[in-house]
């Protein structure tokens, strides 16, 4: 049997791995591996995560801005309702003095 690694161009050397001249030892193997899974990971977060976390963020602004909205026509609102109430307590007062003075 022919060792594939041989026969493809791939010696093991010495406790590690030589392709292309270049002695792979498992420390190397391990930052190599370690540095191309910290890329991955910047690529799908560039990629995937930021995207929905913008649209999240786009989200959360809008719903602050509705609340806004709301708190100001709640404000408007109570206003509207103090000086309705006001606008009437006089003529209700005005509807007993008219009644007193008809008897």
């Amino acid at each position: 049997m022919t060792n594939v690694g041989a026969a493809s161009g791939i010696e093991e050397v010495g406790g590690g791995v030589t392709l292309f001249g270049v002695t792979f030892t498992s420390k190397i193997l391990g930052i190599l591996i370690g540095v191309g899974g910290i890329a991955l990971a910047a690529y799908v977060a560039s990629n995937y995560v930021m995207p929905l976390w913008e649209s999240v963020q786009t989200g959360q602004t809008k719903i602050a801005e509705t609340k806004t909205k709301v708190r100001h026509w709640k404000g408007k609102l109570q206003v509207k309702a103090i000086l309705l109430k006001e606008l009437r307590q006089p003529i209700s007062r005005i509807n007993l003095f008219s009644h007193s003075c008809q008897v």
